[in-house]
């Protein structure tokens, strides 16, 4: 199964943020027992300052990352199927790119959401689609908010976060991939796309995929 094997929705919310925060929680609930989080989905407001919550933050900003540059690689795929002029595989592409950038969406909010944060973290301003931020800015920036965790499970002394630096990072790395995504789609594209790929986990749930 995959994202064209899933009807469009009809409407679109008013929220779409707001929707698509609350769609990754039931998403994440279910993944819960699936990837062993133990208490992580109700330790939120402490995460950000435990060993094991900066663990798992750490790991969906690797997600993240590995979203984005299989992205760069179908967007490539993209730019040589254009100079050939074979366009079928060049639509084929593209849509695959958003796809990726879809995927490194579903693992920001499901960080951001451990990390403690509902979609009030997002601004209600979309991005110019001919700003110049690239893939390499949301990188950066997860990389500076993860140098803010210093709790590694060997370390005896544990510190708390600087949750001011953390935050701002985490803001810019938001901006950054909406950014990217706004060179491609509009807001109301992103929640469609997210709602499909929502779709496709969940059936994958259901089939233990």
């Amino acid at each position: 199964m995959n994202i064209n094997n899933v009807s469009t929705p009809t409407e679109v919310p008013e929220d779409i943020w707001k929707a698509i925060f609350d769609k990754q929680w039931e998403l994440a609930k279910k993944y819960e027992d699936i990837e062993d989080m133990g208490t992580l989905l109700f330790d939120l407001e402490t995460n950000i300052d435990t060993a094991n919550g900066q663990k798992w933050i750490k790991d969906f900003s690797w997600r993240v990352t590995e979203e984005l540059t299989e992205a760069q690689e179908a967007i490539q795929l993209f730019t040589d199927a254009a100079e050939d002029k074979d366009y079928p595989l060049a639509n084929t592409c593209l849509q695959h790119y958003v796809e990726e950038l879809i995927d490194a969406l579903h693992f920001l909010t499901e960080l951001t959401l451990i990390a403690g944060y509902r979609e009030e973290i997002i601004e209600d301003v979309w991005p110019d689609s001919d700003n110049t931020l690239g893939w390499e800015n949301v990188v950066y920036y997860l990389g500076l908010m993860c140098n803010c965790l210093k709790n590694k499970p060997w370390k005896q002394t544990q510190m708390l976060t600087d949750r001011v630096k953390f935050k701002t990072y985490l803001d810019n790395a938001w901006f950054s991939l909406l950014s990217v995504l706004a060179q491609r789609v509009n807001k109301d594209q992103v929640y469609l796309y997210y709602f499909k790929k929502n779709a496709v986990n969940q059936f994958r749930i259901r089939s233990k995929y």
